[in-house]
């Protein structure tokens, strides 16, 4: 869900199939993306990017987008830098900082 301050409603941004919980959500400057960070089961950790104006859009999941860090303990957002998403995935106990960019 996402609140429109202007309208004053909720509108619906998609659906997070197989998703257990999600917490932090941030969205960018420009209001065109949200990052969530979710659970997908127990100990499977995960971002969803959404776009927010489409009105029934499917997540991109960053751990798909993820090559060469298997085994990986979470991973989560930290902030938008303009249309970048900075993340990290915390990996044999070391915190490993990207960038993904919609």
């Amino acid at each position: 869900m996402r609140y429109d301050w202007d309208k004053g409603v909720f509108h619906s941004l998609g659906i997070l199939d197989g998703v257990a919980e999600s917490s932090m959500m941030i969205i960018d400057e420009a209001k065109q993306w949200a990052a969530i960070d979710v659970t997908l089961g127990e100990d499977n950790y995960d971002v969803a990017v959404l776009p927010l104006t489409a009105t029934d859009s499917s997540p991109v999941y960053l751990s798909a987008k993820l090559q060469g860090l298997e085994n990986y303990q979470t991973i989560n957002t930290r902030l938008w830098k303009g249309n970048n998403l900075s993340f990290y995935v915390e990996w044999n106990g070391r915190d490993v900082f990207f960038d993904y960019k919609e």
